[in-house]
């Protein structure tokens, strides 16, 4: 558990001193259910958030749907 609360901290502090803070999410957080968590915390930090909406395996182009 200490090591996940430095992590967090450590991300914490990255976005507090990112010139364009965003949070890029994949499949895995929408699989995971937690779509809603990730948008709150991108809203309450006033973070841009970017979803990878299809990443074809053997293809380099990736479609993105940007919220806000």
């Amino acid at each position: 558990v200490a090591g996940r609360t430095q992590a967090l901290e450590q991300a914490a502090q990255l976005l507090a001193d990112a010139k364009y803070p965003v949070i890029l999410s994949g499949g895995g957080v929408s699989q995971a259910g937690a779509l809603e968590e990730v948008t709150a915390l991108a809203e309450r930090a006033g973070l841009q958030r970017v979803q990878v909406v299809e990443m074809p395996a053997n293809n380099l182009t990736v479609v993105f749907r940007r919220d806000g």
